[in-house]
């Protein structure tokens, strides 16, 4: 499953929710500058793997800063 988030709420939101069900970062790649945007993978067992990308600075800062 793929979202995009391009702003620090809703960034906050999901990290919030990750954060307190267990989820994890397994794979980072890319950059917010890139045509790509920044890709982000986290897991929890049992689950599909959910992606975020970002065209946004601010939001790529939180998730390579995100623990669970």
């Amino acid at each position: 499953m793929q979202y995009t988030v391009n702003d620090m709420q809703k960034c906050t939101r999901f990290l919030d929710k990750f954060r307190s069900n267990g989820w994890k970062v397994w794979q980072m790649q890319f950059r917010w500058s890139e045509p790509e945007g920044f890709h982000a993978w986290f897991m929890k067992a049992g689950e599909q793997d959910i992606e975020i990308v970002t065209y946004n600075k601010e939001v790529e800062k939180a998730i390579v800063r995100y623990e669970p």
